[in-house]
C-alpha cells in the first residue's frame, strides 16, 4: 500500500475553509499557499456579503489562514406588495421566503395566490381582489329591470324591480347579490291579477270588510259568522297571484264541538282530544270516539 505524502514549505498553508452559503473565487487546484496569499470569496446566489465584512482571508506565517470576517446573508426582498381589499401572510421575506394573498370576502383572487423570495427579489406578478360578480339580471315582461352604474353587478349590489302600469309585481321586489356569486332571488314577474268577490261570500256569515267587488294581489276579505255561529279558520283571506282568493273559514253553530283526534290507541283506553274553539284539552275514553271504536 503506497501511502500519498503532501510537502509544505515552512509557513506554507493548506486548502482554504469552506465558507458557508459562499465558496472561493481564486483557483484552488494547488494544495499549500505561500505566505500571504489571499483568497476571495463570493456569496451563493440569493445571498450578499454582510456589510463591513471583508471577502477576504489571508495565509499567515504560522501557516493558518485568518479567522472569518465574511458572513453571507440571505438577501432580503423587502415587504410583500400590499394588495387592495386582501392581505398576505409570509413565511419569510428573505431569500427562500414564500409569501400567500388571500382576498377579503366578497372579492375572488385573479392571479396566483402566492410569490417566492428570489435572488432577483419577488417572483411573478402580485394578485388582485377583484369583487365577486354576479350573473347580469334578464329582463322581465312588462316590468323594468334597474339600470346598471357600473360595468357589473357586484356583491354586495342590489337590484329593485318596478312593473308597468296596470301590472301587479309577483315576487321579490328588491333582490342581491351574495358573496357566493348569485342572486338571493330569483326576478320577480309582473302580472296582472285581479280576483272577484266571491258569490255568497260565506255560508252563515259575512264580509266584514273589504267589499270589493274587484281585488288587486293580496287585497283582503274580513269575515264574521252571524250570531250563534263561530268561525273555523282565519277570518282574512287573500287575493292571490293565480286570481284566486285564499279558502274562505267556515262557520260552524256554536253549541257544536269541533274535535280533533290528536292520539287515539285501542289499546290505552284513554286519549287526548282539543276542542278548536277553547284550545282546551280534554280526556275522554276511546271508546266514546267513533274513530277509535
Amino acid at each position: 500500500m503506497v501511502e500519498s505524502i503532501i510537502c509544505f514549505k515552512k509557513g506554507d498553508c493548506g486548502k482554504p475553509p469552506r465558507l458557508n452559503n459562499g465558496f472561493p473565487v481564486t483557483d484552488l487546484t494547488q494544495t499549500s499557499f505561500p505566505v500571504g496569499t489571499k483568497i476571495r470569496y463570493r456569496c451563493n446566489e440569493g445571498f450578499s456579503l454582510a456589510q463591513g465584512k471583508s471577502p477576504f482571508i489571508t495565509c499567515q506565517a504560522d501557516s493558518s489562514w485568518t479567522a472569518f470576517v465574511t458572513v453571507c446573508e440571505a438577501r432580503s426582498c423587502g415587504a410583500p406588495p400590499d394588495i387592495e381589499n386582501g392581505y398576505y401572510e409570509a413565511t419569510s421575506v428573505v431569500f427562500g421566503g414564500r409569501v400567500t394573498y388571500y382576498c377579503d370576502e366578497g372579492y375572488d383572487l385573479i392571479g396566483r395566490s402566492s410569490q417566492n423570495c428570489i435572488a432577483e427579489g419577488w417572483d411573478g406578478r402580485t394578485p388582485v381582489c377583484d369583487p365577486v360578480k354576479c350573473p347580469d339580471l334578464p329582463p322581465i315582461a312588462n316590468g323594468r329591470t334597474p339600470p346598471l352604474f357600473t360595468d357589473f353587478w357586484e356583491y354586495p349590489n342590489s337590484a329593485t324591480y318596478k312593473c308597468n302600469a296596470g301590472f301587479t309585481l309577483i315576487g321579490q321586489k328588491t333582490i342581491t347579490c351574495l358573496v357566493t356569486g348569485r342572486w338571493n332571488h330569483k326576478p320577480p314577474e309582473c302580472k296582472v291579477v285581479e280576483c272577484w268577490r266571491p258569490d255568497p261570500p260565506i255560508k252563515n256569515g259575512m264580509i266584514k270588510s273589504g267589499f270589493g267587488p274587484k281585488y288587486k294581489y293580496r287585497e283582503a276579505i274580513i269575515y264574521q259568522c252571524n250570531e250563534g255561529f263561530r268561525m273555523f279558520g282565519k277570518d282574512m283571506v287573500q287575493c292571490r297571484a293565480d286570481n284566486t282568493f285564499e279558502p274562505a273559514p267556515l262557520c260552524i253553530p256554536g253549541n257544536f264541538f269541533f274535535i280533533v283526534v290528536v292520539g287515539c290507541r285501542k289499546s290505552s283506553g284513554m286519549s287526548s282530544f282539543i276542542n278548536v274553539f277553547s284550545k282546551i284539552f280534554m280526556y275522554s275514553r276511546c271508546s266514546t270516539v267513533r274513530q277509535c271504536s
